[in-house]
């Protein structure tokens, strides 16, 4: 270009800088809300993949509905494409520490695939010890060095972990869960020695797999073009191999079985043996019992006889000693000489109880010598005769206590006999007891595995890969609706800036057609010509869109992933420059620019150079030059051929105030469209206030005992059963929650409300209710089936029976009977629905609390603050969205505003020099502007109604609805915000007016 062409350029700029600071301005900010949202776009999906990369997330995830055995392992490692694959104990479980009572995953602790990510403490090593997830801890107020107890329910009759208390010596993050915000059961890592190997026959419940060569992007095309063919390997792997499990599985049912039945006739022959034993038993104790009669009789009629003689044998023995005392009184008196007794003792002295007189003695006494007289005494007083009886009596008395003796040791025989015979008969009878008690269990257990053979269903391998991890869908999502919101937009932003540029143009090449004629006249070619034109629309783009680029990249960027970091694991994450879309932007902004300019001057430039020189007449030259000319009828009828003629302008004007009400219209539908779905769903749908949730297996009286005690503090409520699932559309499975009450008992609970006609839905007897957006993103309708799985990781067929409006949750509702007819058997409840009339959660706990089956006390509006949370980064870039859209209406206004006062500065001064007041003048142009004000903001409103409601279908996903219909709020503040614009805008530059001069004509 010419040295006179870029001075021409320039002065081109410094002449309409309001225009080409608008085109700047306007460019700037197209870059800002395409760019700056593509950048966190690409930012969450790069730091979501390094997060994975990092710690090893798998590749694919393989859980048996039968568990899973070394062979299944070495086959899997056999399959090509795999590098490593690690076998995973994992149960869910409860954990209880004080009024803690929580769902858990308990898994053994990984070796080489999704390793955690240790933020505190060590990671356990011993089988007493865990380590718990960043959001369990959180939510729990779980601390290292703390003990928690897990129950969990057995498994194949086996309890699977070996220990239930353990020690906190961890607290970590998992790359399996991206954000505390997806919904799933928080991780407890253990050893995989406190988990019973042996009483599980060595097998486990999943196989995680890396899978090599794969592509470091997660999300790219490459990475699953390597990752279908592995996973399909795995299915093929699966449906061979399943069967195998289950004949394995058979088979030791049978051996079970068999044993069971050994087990049973061992267990009745060894009862047989103890039924004689006892019987041995009971006969030898009647002998002994007998025995022992017979000894009690003997020891009974001995025992008095033997008393007798032994009172004799004291009688006679007692007499014997009083004889011998008086003998030996005689003696004493003897001692002392004859003489002395004759003439002291007299008659009445005489002990008379010998027997003897006084007489005998005296005559004695003097004829015989002491010794005589002592023997005499002896003889005839009775002595020898008495001692003769007594020795008789002791041995008539020994011989009776011998009898009694004997019979007494007969009699102790026996009752060691009896002993033994009782204590044999009480052993024996125990040993039945054990054995009967044996037999019992070995029956039952045979009973349950025959039970347990008729019940075995088939085998089924669930093979994932990383759209089965909820964290990777949350991080594809996150990324995939900014992408969305940013493609929305900037498509506006597209639009509007690509009018602006035309409008200027086509107003300069207007204003400047004796110019381009001279120029013409002088030999310029039109390329040279345009290139003018170009390089002034080219220069205000690209320099918007490389302080847009600026800005997208360091405020912008870093202000919409604060939004986020704050509820992603991997926190703070890393800016994001995106080459391709950049350049992409640029080369775009050109591109416009180039048909926008082409647009704009083209027809101008295939004129002659005598032709542009003529120029144009104005249309008020035409009119005469006094005052009383202007009527009012006249005056308004020249503002409408001013509009008319100036068709072009006007219609340009009007597209691109529409354009920036659009994007306030569409800003403000999201706005409402989300932070609308709380009200709608927890305050209009969804009425009750907590879930009680229970185990009957822990206490069958549960269920009872917590509806009295709601019964008796006025709080209604009803039971059902709530059970969270998963089902399977197009080989992807989807999380589930289904509900299952009796038909009619969800009212005033739940509102079930047909999408169609809003009125109550009934519970049918056959089938499910499903919510509107299942509905509408699946494309499964009423009659039609959904397979969802069973407890026990077993297919189930679903059909749906109609449709309601639900705005949170993937929820189905059926009866009894119809889940019944669906999964085989009877559901059994496990949750109440209460409303708690104002009573808080924390007292109705303590109501509750002493309950053994009582599992936890849920906020039922917690899902509120889920929602709340999950949409806050989303409202984020709304209110961002907004700004920056009240910005480009801004100066949009600003720039029509101008430029159009600008190109009627020489008629509003003819105006003036005919007569025309200021207020006059300044009407005439405000007419105008009020005008395509008002048909660009209702032209605005309409299309923004319509475009916020598709871009609003953007931003919902299969569990989550948001408010469709229009808000008057919406159409209220765009028009008021658009109006405010334009109101202050011209303002100012109807100003300009009051101080046009003479010279201004030019």
């Amino acid at each position: 270009m010419k040295p006179t062409q870029l001075l021409d350029a320039r002065r081109n700029i410094r002449k309409e800088i309001v225009a080409f600071t608008s085109i700047v301005m306007i460019g700037m900010l197209a870059a800002v809300a395409y760019l700056g949202i593509a950048y966190t776009a690409a930012t969450l999906k790069k730091d979501a993949v390094s997060f994975f990369n990092a710690h090893a997330l798998w590749d694919a995830e393989i859980a048996s509905t039968m568990l899973m055995t070394d062979e299944d392992l070495a086959a899997i490692r056999a399959v090509p494409g795999i590098s490593e694959a690690e076998p995973v104990w994992q149960v869910d479980t409860r954990l209880r520490v004080g009024d803690i009572n929580t769902a858990v995953s308990i898994m053994s602790l990984p070796e080489s695939i999704s390793l955690p990510v240790l933020l505190e403490g060590r990671l356990p090593e011993t089988g007493k010890e865990c380590a718990v997830e960043k959001k369990l801890s959180d939510e729990c107020s779980l601390a290292v060095g703390q003990t928690i107890r897990l129950d969990c329910d057995r498994i194949m009759d086996v309890d699977p972990l070996l220990e239930n208390e353990f020690v906190i010596t961890g607290v970590f993050y998992t790359p399996d869960h991206l954000s505390y915000m997806v919904s799933v059961t928080p991780y407890v890592f253990v050893p995989k020695d406190c988990f019973n190997r042996e009483g599980l026959d060595g097998a486990f419940m999943k196989t995680r797999i890396r899978v090599g060569g794969a592509a470091e992007n997660r999300y790219s095309d490459e990475y699953w073009e390597t990752i279908n063919p592995v996973t399909a390997a795995l299915d093929t792997l699966g449906n061979e191999r399943a069967p195998e499990r289950v004949e394995q599985i058979r088979r030791a049912f049978e051996e079970g079985i068999h044993d069971g039945e050994t087990k049973i006739e061992n267990a009745k022959e060894e009862l047989r043996q103890v039924r004689l034993k006892i019987e041995d038993g009971r006969r030898e104790l009647e002998k002994a019992a007998e025995q022992l009669g017979i000894a009690k009789d003997l020891i009974d009629s001995a025992e008095p006889l033997l008393i007798e003689g032994q009172e004799k044998l004291f009688a006679a023995d007692g007499k014997l000693e009083d004889f011998r005392k008086l003998l030996d009184t005689i003696g004493e008196l003897l001692e002392r000489g004859k003489e002395w007794i004759l003439s002291h003792v007299t008659e009445s002295d005489w002990p008379s109880e010998t027997g003897i007189t006084y007489e005998e003695f005296k005559e004695k006494l003097n004829s015989l010598s002491e010794q005589e007289l002592l023997d005499w005494l002896y003889k005839e007083g009775g002595y020898y005769s008495f001692r003769d009886k007594l020795r008789a009596a002791e041995k008539e008395y020994e011989a009776r206590r011998n009898d009694w003796y004997y019979s007494g040791e007969e009699y102790l025989d026996g009752v060691t006999r009896f002993e033994k015979g009782l204590k044999q008969l009480e052993e024996g009878e125990r040993e039945l007891a054990e054995g009967e008690e044996k037999l019992r269990k070995a029956e039952q257990e045979l009973l349950e595995a025959k039970e347990s053979l008729k019940k075995i269903g088939d085998c089924r391998w669930v093979v994932l890969n990383n759209n089965g991890n909820a964290g990777f869908i949350y991080g594809a999502a996150n990324s995939d609706k900014l992408s969305s919101l940013s493609m929305s937009f900037s498509s506006i932003f597209l639009i509007v800036g690509a009018l602006v540029i035309y409008a200027t143009i086509s107003r300069m090449v207007e204003q400047q057609r004796k110019l381009i004629g001279v120029n013409k006249a002088m030999g310029l070619f039109n390329r040279e010509i345009f290139a003018k034109y170009l390089l002034f629309a080219c220069s205000a783009v690209l320099l918007g869109v490389g302080l847009g680029i600026l800005l997208a990249w360091l405020p912008m960027q870093r202000a919409v992933l604060s939004s986020y970091e704050a509820h992603l694991n991997y926190g703070e994450g890393t800016r994001c420059f995106l080459p391709f879309e950049t350049g992409l932007v640029a080369g775009g902004a050109v591109a416009i620019s180039l048909i926008a300019v082409y647009l704009g001057c083209s027809q101008m430039l295939r004129q002659t150079a005598l032709a542009l020189m003529q120029g144009t007449k104005s249309g008020l030259s035409r009119q005469k030059s006094h005052r009383a000319s202007a009527t009012k009828s006249l005056y308004y009828r020249l503002i409408l051929r001013n509009m008319m003629t100036d068709r072009n302008r006007v219609t340009v004007t009007i597209v691109s105030i529409a354009g920036g009400c659009v994007l306030m219209m569409v800003g403000f539908t999201l706005r409402y469209g989300i932070s609308g779905v709380p009200g709608r769903q927890f305050g209009g749908i969804q009425t009750y206030d907590a879930e009680i949730f229970f185990n009957s297996d822990e206490d069958a009286d549960a269920a009872a005992e917590i509806e009295y005690i709601l019964n008796e503090n006025g709080l209604p409520n009803i039971l059902l059963r709530k059970e969270d699932s998963v089902f399977e559309v197009d080989g992807s499975l989807s999380p589930l929650t289904m509900i299952i009450a009796e038909k009619g008992s969800l009212k005033g609970y739940f509102a079930l409300n047909d999408i169609n006609s809003g009125e109550a839905l009934e519970q049918p007897a056959s089938g499910a209710l499903v919510p509107r957006r299942f509905w509408e993103y699946y494309g499964i309708d009423a009659g039609g089936e959904v397979s969802v799985y069973d407890s026990g990781m077993n297919l189930c067929a679903c059909k749906v029976a109609g449709v309601f409006e639900n705005y949170y949750g993937q929820l189905f509702f059926l009866t009894p009977q119809a889940y019944e007819e669906a999964f085989g058997s009877a559901p059994e409840c496990n949750c109440f629905f209460v409303r708690t009339n104002g009573m808080s959660l924390s007292e109705l706990q303590k109501k509750l609390d002493g309950i053994e089956g009582l599992q936890r006390v849920n906020n039922a509006a917690a899902d509120r603050t889920v929602f709340e949370q999950f949409t806050s980064s989303l409202n984020f870039v709304v209110y961002l969205m907004l700004f920056i859209a009240g910005m480009m209406a801004c100066f949009i206004v600003a720039n029509f505003t101008m430029t159009f006062i600008q190109r009627k500065t020489g008629e509003l001064t003819i105006m003036r020099i005919n007569g025309f007041s200021s207020g006059e003048c300044i009407r005439y142009v405000a007419v105008d502007l009020l005008v395509t004000t008002i048909l660009g903001t209702v032209f605005g409103l309409a299309i923004g109604g319509v475009m916020g409601a598709r871009i609003l279908g953007v931003t919902e996903t299969p569990y989550i609805q948001m408010i469709r219909e229009p808000r008057i709020e919406s159409f209220l503040y765009s028009a008021l915000i658009t109006f405010g614009f334009s109101l202050i805008t011209n303002s100012f530059a109807l100003r300009r007016i009051r101080k046009l001069k003479l010279t201004d004509i030019s």
